[in-house]
């Protein structure tokens, strides 16, 4: 998971709405609802440790919109396991060889349900190595 939370173009941009005074989330076309559910993990995470440590929140206010609206940022970050990559995208949009240059294609990084990552305790399957991780899943 470190290696797409250090890469910012991984990560969903949003626009500030003057009439809401809040922030719309904006989708990325090339990354997968598997990824989606885990940064939103990531992001209730880093909230409620916020309101643990009883810090003042300088938290953006960000509205995630029922219908996603497309980000402008449409160049996507390399060398991540291919299940972070939206498959429609990914299959229609790139030809072979940019297949093989976006993605690591023999590996995958997302629980089959992502909604059960980062609960405090980990998923069995998340202590597998990474190669024994990808055959579990790919079969």
């Amino acid at each position: 998971y470190l290696k797409m939370l250090h890469k910012i173009d991984a990560h969903s941009d949003d626009e500030y709405n003057p009439k809401r005074d809040m922030y719309i989330v904006k989708t990325l076309p090339f990354r997968s609802a598997k990824a989606g559910q885990f940064m939103q993990r990531v992001d209730d995470h880093m909230l409620k440790s916020k309101q643990l440590a009883r810090r003042p929140d300088q938290k953006r206010t960000r509205l995630r919109p029922l219908c996603p609206q497309p980000s402008v940022f449409t160049k996507p970050p390399k060398g991540l396991p291919l299940d972070f990559y939206n498959v429609t995208w990914f299959n229609e949009a790139l030809s072979n060889s940019q297949k093989q240059d976006i993605a690591d294609i023999h590996l995958v990084m997302f629980l089959p349900d992502a909604t059960h990552s980062l609960l405090g305790k980990a998923h069995p399957d998340e202590k597998l190595s990474d190669k024994k991780f990808t055959q579990k899943v790919l079969g």
